[in-house]
């Protein structure tokens, strides 16, 4: 029986006890023509209360099916008000189903954001989290929480993260003052990032500040940019300043002093030529560095690497013989095609084979390798040079960076040479790797990938003695 035949059940029982009674007190008091009167008067009553509660209970009924349709077709205040009740409730179903697909549409819009996003009560207490805020700030997931982040709201906020930056821009907002361009670092070592932190109150008309959100932008790359920026102008302005402050040296003594002798004023205008070839190749390597970085994709063509190889030996041949380095190189005889620019190739491998003569005492050995390996083309040069320390490994293809800063300037280096290197080699699709030890050498390589399946040619050995005019070289 269900709870309304209970509780019909018990005014029926209510209502026999009543009349029970009443008849006993009658029959008592009054005799038995009273008594039919009674019951008379009893049994209309019933009937009454029975005939004005059917509507009640038909709007018991449709109340019990609220959530299934049901026309109603009469025509009094009950059948009118049942048919209203039922179109506020299609209009609320309407609006439920629009508010769920809102509410599913902006999870979905902020879960795919690239930025950080938490958002708070005026209790601090976490309404929404994406998962990029999550992973950023590293938030306190608990035991078995989702990545999402969904299971922690509700939670006050400094459960979640002790960062202060966060906290106080929470506070701030939530006093009404926004907060913009706050920098968070978080992570450590090479997985340290820059954020950029913004908080902003959110305000109902009537409620005043009822939370506040905060949105987090990964700024590392620009953090990194900038400070690249930086170095960069302060090493060319130091670069360029050094051999311009010795050329006007020279000229300023040449010229207060008149009766200069010969000799000296000759000593002079060598070192005038040497600063001057200085910033010769500084303004050079300055304006290839920039035509690579630059270099559009319609101005890069297939290059048959060995041509740009064997250029760039012929032209390094007569510092080979004044050094008195025993330079031997292989190649193979097929082919090794690359698209890239084909100047940039050239100066990429005259540069790992120039800072391979310079750093290799005389006498000593220079090996030259170009050759297709399982998977990859490799470039490699290997001198038996000074080596370069440790520490210095994870820099050496940066902008201006000098394992020996006295030794580079003293034997001319501008501190672009490997930066072109591995410009040329990533603008080419490849990857720059050294290897060094410290009073053994080292050993640079330029690596493309290949397609699998291609042949691996066997590099052919050729000695010094092989560079003549006979040798390939580039168009």
């Amino acid at each position: 029986m269900t709870g309304r035949g209970h509780l019909l059940a018990l005014i029926c029982a209510t209502v026999s006890l009543v009349l029970l009674t009443t008849l006993v007190v009658v029959w008592l008091r009054s005799g038995p023509g009273l008594i039919v009167g009674v019951v008379v008067a009893t049994a209309a009553a019933v009937g009454l209360a029975f005939w004005a509660a059917e509507p009640v209970r038909r709007f018991a009924r449709a109340a019990e099916a609220f959530d299934e349709p049901e026309v109603h077709a009469g025509h009094s205040e009950v059948d009118r008000m049942l048919r209203r009740v039922q179109a506020a409730r299609r209009r609320l179903d309407e609006q439920l189903q629009t508010i769920t697909e809102d509410r599913n549409q902006l999870t979905a819009i902020l879960g795919s954001m690239v930025e950080g996003l938490l958002a708070v009560d005026a209790e601090e207490r976490l309404v929404h989290v994406n998962r990029v805020a999550v992973e950023l700030l590293d938030l306190d997931l608990g035991a078995g929480g989702s990545s999402t982040g969904e299971h922690l709201r509700g939670r006050v906020i400094h459960e979640l993260t002790r960062r202060r930056q966060v906290l106080e821009a929470i506070t701030e907002a939530l006093a009404g003052q926004p907060v913009t361009g706050t920098l968070l670092e978080v992570g450590e070592g090479a997985g340290q990032r820059v954020l950029e932190l913004s908080a902003t109150p959110l305000r109902n008309g009537k409620r005043g500040i009822f939370g506040a959100v905060v949105v987090l932008h990964d700024v590392t790359q620009l953090h990194r940019l900038e400070g690249i920026r930086r170095d960069f102008v302060s090493n060319v302005s130091h670069e360029l300043k050094t051999p311009l402050t010795a050329i006007r040296a020279f000229v300023e003594t040449m010229t207060d002093d008149p009766h200069l002798d010969v000799a000296t004023r000759q000593r002079f205008l060598e070192r005038i030529g040497a600063q001057t070839a200085r910033l010769s190749s500084l303004v050079s390597d300055l304006l290839s560095l920039s035509r690579i970085e630059s270099s559009p994709d319609e101005e890069r063509a297939p290059v048959d690497l060995r041509m740009p190889l064997m250029e760039s030996l012929r032209i390094l041949r007569p510092m080979i013989e004044e050094r008195e380095i025993d330079l031997s190189y292989e190649v193979p005889e097929i082919p090794l095609v690359r698209v890239g620019d084909a100047e940039g190739f050239r100066q990429a491998f005259s540069n790992l084979i120039d800072n391979a003569i310079k750093y290799t005492a005389p006498g000593r050995c220079v090996q030259v390798v170009l050759a297709r390996r399982p998977g990859r083309i490799v470039f490699e040069v290997r001198d038996q040079g000074s080596g370069i320390e440790e520490r210095h490994l994870p820099r050496i293809f940066e902008r201006f960076y000098r394992a020996d800063k006295a030794r580079s300037r003293e034997l001319g280096g501008t501190g672009l040479g490997l930066a072109i290197v591995k410009n040329v080699a990533v603008n080419s699709g490849g990857t720059v790797e050294v290897e060094s030890q410290p009073g053994r050498g080292s050993t640079f390589r330029m690596l493309w990938p290949t397609a699998d399946g291609e042949p691996v040619q066997q590099a052919v050995a050729r000695p010094d003695g092989l560079l003549s005019d006979s040798s390939p070289r580039s168009s």
